[in-house]
């Protein structure tokens, strides 16, 4: 009964477990979207360089979802100005509804 369900039974684990925290790769990936967003934001909107920063640190958002091939697996999606319900809809959009087993947005 376990093996015919064990997909299922590690979607479940997985669902309920909350992800490991950022790795430090991780968060330089998400310091490097700031700096890149914020430097377009300086040259093509004309916004000093510290105001820049400030509004796309504020417009990041870091998810973390998993999915039903590796359900104990948490992988990051990084998403200037996208709020969850759009983070899902990327996701299902991506993967498909089948395979998405959640997604959070992380605390970086």
């Amino acid at each position: 009964e376990i093996r015919a369900h064990k997909a299922d039974l590690l979607a479940r684990l997985a669902a309920n477990a909350d992800p490991l925290p950022l790795t430090q790769d991780q968060r330089d990936s998400i310091r490097e979207a700031i700096a890149e967003r914020a430097a377009i934001q300086e040259y093509d909107g004309g916004l000093f360089r510290s105001e820049a920063e400030n509004q796309a640190t504020r417009a990041m958002r870091v998810y973390r979802y998993c999915l039903t091939d590796k359900p104990t697996d948490w992988l990051v999606m990084i998403a200037p100005g996208c709020d969850l319900d759009e983070a899902r809809r990327t996701l299902v959009g991506q993967f498909g509804a089948g395979r998405l087993i959640d997604v959070r947005e992380s605390a970086s």
